[in-house]
C-alpha cells in the first residue's frame, strides 16, 4: 500500500521506502468484495478479512488526500522499490510524477524475508544517510 505511508511521511517531512506502493487501492478493493483469509497467520489469530463498500469508502477517503502534502521538496526523501515479477501493482510510472527514486528487485509483490534482507534493508540505510545529507 502505497498511500498511509506516503501521506505519513510527505506531512511529517521524514524519508520513506514505499515497497511495491499499490497507489489505487480503492481499484483493488472493489475488484475483490467480500470475505477473504490473510496470506499469513496473524498475531491475533483472525483470519478472516471482509472487503466491503465501508472499507472501500475508507480507503477512497485516504486515497483522495494522498498526494495533497507532494511537493519538490519532498520527492527526493521518498523512495520506491518495485519487484520486476510483481503481477498486481503497477504504479511506478504514477509514483515517478510525485517521487525521483525508483528501484527494482527481482521478486514478486510480497517480498520474502531474504528479499527484505538483501534489497529492502540496505536501501533503508541508503535513504536514511541520503536523508542525513539533505539537512
Amino acid at each position: 500500500m502505497g498511500s498511509v505511508p506516503q501521506i505519513v511521511a510527505s506531512r511529517l517531512g521524514i524519508p520513506a521506502l514505499l515497497g511495491n506502493p499499490y497507489l489505487e487501492m480503492t481499484r483493488f478493493l472493489i475488484e475483490r468484495i467480500g470475505a477473504h483469509e490473510y496470506k499469513s497467520l496473524r498475531a491475533d489469530g483472525h483470519q478472516k478479512l471482509v472487503i466491503d463498500q465501508l472499507l472501500i469508502d475508507e480507503f477512497a477517503e485516504v486515497q483522495a488526500h494522498q498526494w495533497g502534502n507532494s511537493h519538490p521538496k519532498l520527492s527526493d526523501r521518498i523512495w520506491g522499490l518495485f519487484g520486476e515479477n510483481d503481477h498486481l501493482a503497477h504504479f511506478e510510472p504514477l509514483f515517478l510524477q510525485h517521487y525521483t527514486h525508483a528501484y527494482h528487485f527481482p521478486g514478486g509483490h510480497t517480498p520474502t524475508a531474504e528479499e527484505v534482507r538483501e534489497y529492502y534493508v540496505p536501501l533503508v540505510e541508503k535513504l536514511m544517510n541520503h536523508n542525513q545529507s539533505l539537512k
